[in-house]
């Protein structure tokens, strides 16, 4: 049912409070069996397209929430021939497409943003390159065009995978292109990044103080 409902379908949205209720219980976002976990992580997804643009969860629920889903993203470092890529792949295109990740910048806390950043970039690889990075600047680009500033230890991210070039070149690709993506909000912070390093020789604690050079 969920797979074909409209998005902002106010009766279907209406009914499946008790499903959105029960999707979060730890029981099922912890589950031993992997296979309930995509299933739970495929159902929720398409309740967040249901329910976009508001969301159906409090903050706290929505962070285990995600935590799900980083799990799902990790498992997409396996080869696509694996029996759960696809269906890992159909969560990350749903919630690209909902654009629910800018929830995480209402957090109180910035540890799910940095840990977005750092498992969709970390589970590129040359296996499955062509199907991740378009889902995957998208992702990010949707998250970095609405933060208000950009942090340290966010630039730290996405700065640490373009200076990695020969260590990891699909993260330093989609690293790129995400960068060319969002030029408008990210090349300030970089700009500024750089001024902080080159010119005043503080760059704060950045763990790229002594890769300045590879980003010039």
């Amino acid at each position: 049912v969920l797979e074909e409902a409209e998005q902002g379908d106010r009766a279907l949205m209406g009914a499946s409070k008790v499903v959105a209720t029960g999707l979060v219980q730890k029981l099922l976002l912890n589950h031993r069996d992997q296979d309930v976990r995509l299933l739970v992580a495929g159902a929720l997804s398409l309740l967040l397209r249901l329910h976009a643009p508001e969301c159906p969860y409090s903050d706290a629920a929505m962070q285990e929430v995600f935590g799900l889903f980083f799990w799902v993203f990790r498992r997409l470092a396996s080869p696509p021939s694996a029996a759960h890529f696809a269906r890992c792949l159909t969560v990350l295109h749903a919630v690209k497409d909902v654009q629910c990740c800018i929830l995480m910048l209402d957090f109180s806390t910035e540890a799910p943003v940095l840990d977005l950043f750092s498992v969709l970039l970390g589970c590129l690889n040359a296996g499955n390159f062509e199907q991740l990075k378009q889902p995957v600047v998208e992702t990010l680009a949707a998250v970095l065009e609405q933060v208000d500033e950009l942090s340290i230890h966010l630039m730290d991210v996405v700065l640490g995978h373009l200076v990695q070039r020969q260590n990891h070149p699909e993260a330093h690709h989609v690293a790129r292109e995400l960068v060319r993506h969002t030029r408008l909000v990210i090349q300030p912070a970089i700009q500024q990044w750089l001024n902080s390093v080159v010119i005043d020789g503080n760059a704060y604690d950045s763990e790229l103080k002594d890769d300045y050079h590879a980003l010039i």
